[in-house]
């Protein structure tokens, strides 16, 4: 108990208990497949108990954010009764919704475009900017220094930098993602003991290895990067995949040859279940099938500690992809056949 302090864990799980009557299951996503049309799905969604009270989760247009805002609700709930490591770990985990709202308002400052409305951002404290405040963030220079302060200052000067040396909105997004990267991976280390061991084996080894791997594929196949520049760029904490082994995956001249080498690494026995994928998009799906079945096993819930906190909290965002898949497919007409093989929670 001493990543999470005295009691820590007791009052979480009471919650995580409490709320599980009002969280996304599964069944949901099977629930949307079946329903005739977006706009049908869209009032199922805001009709449920998981985004009462929430602005906008009665429209197709607010849909997404009010089923990622309930996740950062939820998941807010739940860290307040943690101290210690634990409560680092899980407020370095919601900061993903913090890189995304940095992200937001800079590309909004390099655009021009004023974007207003609350249905942009997350509520992140200290990263999110009411309307009115949003619009005096008009070039990245005042989207860096709002940062100040926050724990993202140093992952968003760093990005910056990045940013200003290459002229390249995508390159800031990624070094940004990286630095985020690395944050998680420090704080994952610093919960001690077989706790921290569990915690990185069960959920951050896979969820950031298989990330860095397609980031690697689609960085070759469409940006046509050399391996030493992938290796500069992409989000991978060096502990987690060995760097001779990702770079031998980056440098094979297909995808079969990616296949072999992640054998090595954190896909073993998953790939040799599924196969090879023939693209980076197969590689995409394939990749997110294999976080759900990392943080879905059996063995996270035998005990209740950090790993088996976050990955309940990570399932819930899960099938709310799932979910948002599923309506944005039927608002572009796709039938259930066509969904299905774009979505992590239910096998092809």
């Amino acid at each position: 108990m001493l990543n999470a302090g005295m009691r820590g864990y007791s009052a979480a799980r009471g919650l995580v208990g409490a709320l599980k009557a009002r969280a996304p299951h599964p069944d949901l996503v099977e629930e949307l497949l079946a329903m005739s049309d977006a706009q049908a799905c869209a009032s199922h969604l805001g009709a449920l108990p998981f985004v009462h009270g929430i602005e906008g989760a009665d429209s197709l247009a607010g849909t997404e954010h009010a089923l990622r805002t309930a996740c950062v609700v939820f998941a807010q709930r739940v860290t307040r009764f943690l101290t210690g490591p634990a409560s680092e770990f899980l407020s370095t985990y919601l900061l993903h919704y913090g890189v995304y709202n940095v992200k937001v308002l800079f590309r909004a400052a390099l655009s021009g475009v004023k974007e207003e409305g609350r249905e942009a951002l997350y509520p992140i404290r200290h990263l999110y900017v009411p309307s009115r405040e949003r619009l005096t963030l008009d070039a990245p220079e005042k989207v860096v220094a709002f940062t100040e302060g926050t724990r993202l200052e140093k992952p968003v000067k760093v990005a910056y930098e990045m940013y200003k040396n290459s002229g390249d909105l995508f390159t800031f997004e990624l070094s940004l993602d990286r630095e985020y990267a690395l944050m998680l991976w420090e704080a994952s280390r610093a919960i001690n003991m077989a706790e921290g061991q569990r915690l990185r084996r069960s959920v951050i080894v896979p969820s950031l290895g298989v990330n860095a791997i397609v980031w690697a594929l689609w960085l070759k196949t469409h940006r046509a990067m050399s391996a030493e520049q992938i290796m500069n760029i992409v989000p991978l904490p060096a502990r987690i995949i060995p760097m001779d082994t990702f770079v031998l995956m980056v440098q094979a001249g297909n995808f079969a040859g990616v296949a072999r080498m992640a054998r090595v690494g954190v896909l073993a026995r998953f790939l040799a279940r599924h196969g090879t994928p023939a693209d980076v998009s197969s590689w995409h799906r394939l990749s997110r099938r294999f976080v759900w079945s990392s943080i879905n096993s059996r063995g996270l819930s035998a005990v209740f500690d950090i790993a088996t906190l976050v990955s309940t909290l990570m399932k819930w965002e899960f099938i709310v992809d799932d979910a948002i898949t599923v309506t944005a497919g039927k608002a572009a007409g796709l039938g259930p056949d066509d969904i299905v093989p774009l979505l992590a929670t239910k096998a092809a």
